[in-house]
Parts: C-alpha cells; structure tokens; sequence
C-alpha cells in the first residue's frame, strides 16, 4: 500500500502544471514567450508548444525514472528503492515547480 501510496504523490507532481495549463488555455495568446533572457522574453513559440514542453519535462522526466530500474536487479533494488524514490520525489518536485513557474511566466507576460 505505501508503493501506491508514494506513486500516487508522485502524479499528483506530474498533473499539476497540466491542471493548471488547462485552467489558464483558453486566456493564453496564440503567441507565448518560452525563453526569457536580460529580464525579456527573447524566444517565442505558439501556444501548443507550451503543451509539448510540459509533456516532454514533467511526465518525459516521470516517465524516464519509472523506467530507469527496470533492468537492475530486484536485491539491489531493494536496498536503493527508498533513497531512488527520494530522487524521484526531489526531480519530479523540481520539474513541476519549474514548469508552473514557465506556464506562468507566459501566462503573465506583457509585451
């Protein structure tokens, strides 16, 4: 129970910035900042990129370590699985928080 319990606080990371790009879709301009440099947005995509961005970092990041261990084997597994899971927790923390903050970035920008 406690696997699926720590699996489960781990989605919750990974559908965060999707619930909160969904919320904020249909507010966003066709053109949105994706880089900022010098305290000014210097690259610019068109707004589905934001979707593929955060797929590719935060469920591609998710996705990359839910698969990492599967070729090591279960005795060693089992005396790293607590210290991964701390890895996993921190990156998918890590990612979340960062795209939010891009979604955002984007979401408020004014040119």
């Amino acid at each position: 129970m406690k696997k699926y319990l720590r699996e489960l606080v781990l989605l919750v990371f990974v559908i965060i910035p999707f619930i909160y790009l969904a919320f904020i879709w249909g507010s966003l301009p066709e053109r949105v900042p994706t880089h900022f440099g010098n305290d000014d947005a210097d690259g610019w995509s068109n707004k589905m990129d934001l979707l593929y961005i955060t797929i590719g970092v935060v469920a591609g990041t998710y996705v990359l370590f839910l698969i990492l261990p599967i070729g090591v084997p279960k005795e060693k597994m089992a005396l790293w699985s607590n210290k991964y899971y701390v890895v996993r927790f921190v990156i998918s923390l890590f990612f979340s928080t960062l795209m939010i903050l891009c979604l955002y970035l984007s979401f408020t920008y004014k040119n």
